[in-house]
């Protein structure tokens, strides 16, 4: 209809495929970090680091939460956000549901065998499992493998709020963050607000939100293009020396495996923090397996099945107490999740238009003018 000008539709921004890269090895290594009894894990980060994959799986999610959500709060407010937040919310409520049903079904089965689980964190789900399962939907009760749940809808809850909060107000939000981090430390209560019947969560929401907040505003600003590349440099060899560091504490027994995990430690933030630096002059050099990609895009699949397969890693090993079976059983799971994960249906997002050159006559090209 002539005079009436066309709709303007969102165009959603592309996906960076550095956050599916590193959201895909970190799912991975979390898997390998879950099963015990094997060999594996003392190739991961959390064998000679004081920081593991968590930290990168949370400041990754806060970074893709911020660019998913920032296109929907300009075009439809912040109730759009919001409601948006809910349904994720549900979404992996429901998902943390399922698969924490069929891994105690799974745990029992097995239990009923002879089967046990050597690290026995499932022992008073054992004890009561009717008791265990009621607690469980209201998240007072999550073994190890679930702990995150917990934490990670808190913070997706937040994103409508904490998005507002950093497109206006970025160094309060910040400021805002390290004192509730700190405040939490300096009254050496981490969890004091969640704490149900004597048991707490893994993770502490008010410490590890800082990850998920630096995360955010790491969208906000492109850090590394304000440092002078001289200073980069600089930069990059006191991470490697802290770094190093670190990890002759560890090696030493200064830093236990897990150290400070629940609330977060200053060492494993500045761990974190010399890492992340290396892996923003590295990554876009690395080369992006299709595979890999495709574990960061199913995030939540790869997640779900990776703690009930760390489960059943962890019973077989221990009913074949063999070293093929600490290698070939933790590389199965590896090599099933990403199959799973690369053939998994994919929703189809829309890609911009492509813009077509305009081409000009030869004529115009040389210079002639048009008659």
């Amino acid at each position: 209809m002539a005079g009436v000008a066309p709709a303007k539709e969102r165009v959603r921004p592309p996906r960076d495929e550095r956050l599916d890269l590193a959201r895909g090895v970190a799912l991975l290594c979390i898997y390998i970090d879950h099963v015990s009894q094997t060999w594996l894990h003392q190739l991961t980060p959390r064998a000679w680091q004081v920081c593991d994959f968590a930290e990168v799986f949370i400041f990754v999610s806060g970074y893709a939460a911020a660019m998913r959500y920032a296109p929907l709060l300009e075009e439809h407010g912040w109730l759009a956000g919001q409601r948006k937040a809910l349904l994720r919310c549900w979404t992996l409520y429901r998902a943390y549901l399922a698969m924490f049903a069929l891994t105690m079904l799974t745990v029992y089965i097995c239990f009923q065998h002879g089967l046990r689980q050597p690290a026995n964190i499932l022992e008073a789900f054992l004890k009561s499992p009717p008791t265990y399962l009621l607690r469980a939907v209201y998240f007072s009760y999550c073994p190890t493998f679930f702990s995150i749940f917990p934490l990670y809808c808190m913070l997706v809850l937040a994103v409508p709020t904490l998005m507002v909060s950093v497109k206006r107000w970025p160094f309060a939000t910040l400021a805002g963050s390290v004192c509730l981090y700190g405040l939490t430390h300096w009254l050496h209560r981490p969890q004091v607000f969640w704490r149900t019947t004597g048991e707490a969560w893994d993770f502490d929401p008010a410490s590890w939100q800082l990850l998920f907040v630096a995360g955010m505003l790491a969208t906000r600003f492109a850090w590394p293009r304000l440092i002078n590349p001289r200073w980069m440099r600089r930069l990059a060899l006191v991470a490697v020396s802290s770094i190093a560091v670190l990890c002759l504490l560890h090696l030493y027994g200064r830093y236990s495996p897990g150290a400070y995990k629940v609330h977060l430690g200053p060492a494993r933030v500045v761990n974190f923090a010399a890492w992340l630096v290396l892996a923003q002059a590295w990554l876009g050099r690395v080369p992006r397996s299709r595979w890999l990609l495709a574990c960061g895009r199913n995030s939540l699949l790869v997640f779900c099945l990776g703690s009930w397969l760390a489960v059943v890693t962890s019973l077989l090993i221990s009913a074949f107490p063999a070293a093929w079976s600490q290698g070939l059983l933790p590389v199965g799971g590896v090599a099933l999740l990403i199959a799973l994960a690369r053939f998994a249906p994919q929703k189809s997002v829309p890609r911009p238009p492509r813009v077509e050159p305009v081409r000009r006559p030869a004529r115009l090209l040389l210079g002639e003018n048009e008659e």
